[in-house]
């Protein structure tokens, strides 16, 4: 007797993780609304722009996994339908590491590149050099990391948890 596999395409449930979504993305626009001009008033406007410069390079290194992560939601998701699941996780293993190696490579890049873009190309005032350059240093170091989660959100998805 096979086994009833669950309807991941129910109404109910596509609604909830709808409504999940959305919260997911609203509730950090909200929460922006009020914190930014905050930040603005605390940090002064050259470190906001300094933050909002580190925010860019977080959310352009966040598709510098090449689609992996897109790519490892639709194959684990066609795994799944098909009753594949022993096959699933090589192809998890794979896709981490291709995104580790891809995160470690933009790391390198953005840490090598750090001091000529603070001081060449952003021209950032001579005060604020050194803190700018960590900070771009730090997010050097988060940019595995941040490429990374896009492939367990991937996973996620295709489980649509």
């Amino acid at each position: 007797m096979s086994e009833k596999q669950p309807n991941f395409t129910s109404g109910r449930r596509l609604a909830r993780n709808v409504l999940w979504n959305l919260l997911g993305t609203g509730a950090p626009l909200l929460v922006a609304i009020v914190a930014i001009p905050i930040l603005i008033d605390g940090l002064g406007t050259a470190r906001f722009g300094v933050l909002t410069l580190a925010w860019m390079v977080v959310g352009y290194f966040s598709l510098f996994d090449l689609g992996l992560g897109r790519a490892l939601t639709k194959l684990v998701a066609e795994k799944l339908g098909k009753g594949l699941d022993d096959e699933i996780p090589a192809l998890i293993w794979t896709a981490i590491s291709l995104m580790t190696v891809l995160g470690v490579l933009g790391a390198v890049v953005v840490a090598a590149l750090s001091p000529w873009l603070v001081v060449g190309v952003l021209k950032i005032p001579l005060d604020l050099q050194p803190e700018t350059l960590t900070a771009f240093y730090l997010l050097a170091a988060s940019i595995p990391i941040v490429i990374g989660t896009t492939g367990l959100r991937g996973i996620l998805e295709a489980h649509q948890l």
